[in-house]
């Protein structure tokens, strides 16, 4: 896997991230926090 530069920030903007690292796991869920926080059927998330 490669080294990648991901920026993000939360929707009103007050805080933001840089992660410049590999990313080992990331996570498919379906908990009703992640289908509400994305309007889907679940989320994609990796944690760092």
């Amino acid at each position: 896997m490669q080294n990648k530069n991901i920026r993000g920030k939360c929707l009103c903007g007050a805080v933001q991230y840089r992660y410049d690292a590999i990313i080992e796991k990331s996570i498919l869920c379906y908990c009703m926090d992640c289908q509400q926080a994305q309007g889907a059927l679940g989320g994609w998330n990796s944690p760092i």
